[in-house]
């Protein structure tokens, strides 16, 4: 190992700097969204203007931590935080082709929300970083 090389930080929830590898990406990602899951479904069963407080900061903070998670994760593989757009944008259009009468339509809706959805989501998962440290800094530890 060189000794020049500084280790790698522990990448941060709030913030879009770092790499992140898989596990670890698949581990937070999980536990912000079933943690904001579980708020989310015990607000909604009070009534009030707290409730709907509790619910718009859970989606918006929940949506920051999501966003640079998998800006982390797209360093990671040498790829800008950015590209996450594109599949946010076939989502997007999908669910605007389901709002539809016509199932020719509503079908091409749901194949964009698959490969916007599910297939980034798998890419993400599967695809291996960089071995090496690249433009976005050093090669995470594996437990983080």
């Amino acid at each position: 190992m060189d000794e020049d090389a500084a280790p790698a930080e522990r990448p941060e929830w709030f913030s879009t700097v770092g790499r992140r590898g898989r596990l670890s990406f698949l581990m937070n990602f999980l536990f912000v969204n079933i943690g904001i899951g579980i708020i989310t479904a015990i607000a909604g069963s009070m009534e009030g203007l707290l409730t709907s407080l509790i619910v718009a900061g859970c989606s918006i903070g929940g949506g920051w931590v999501n966003i640079c998670l998998t800006a982390q994760r797209l360093h990671d593989m040498d790829r800008s935080g950015w590209l996450q757009v594109i599949p946010f944008l076939a989502a997007l259009l999908g669910v605007t082709l389901l709002a539809s009468d016509d199932p020719l339509w509503d079908g091409l809706g749901v194949v964009f929300l698959l490969a916007g959805c599910l297939g980034f989501s798998l890419w993400l998962l599967f695809t291996p970083g960089t071995a090496e440290s690249n433009r976005y800094g050093p090669r995470p530890p594996i437990a983080t």
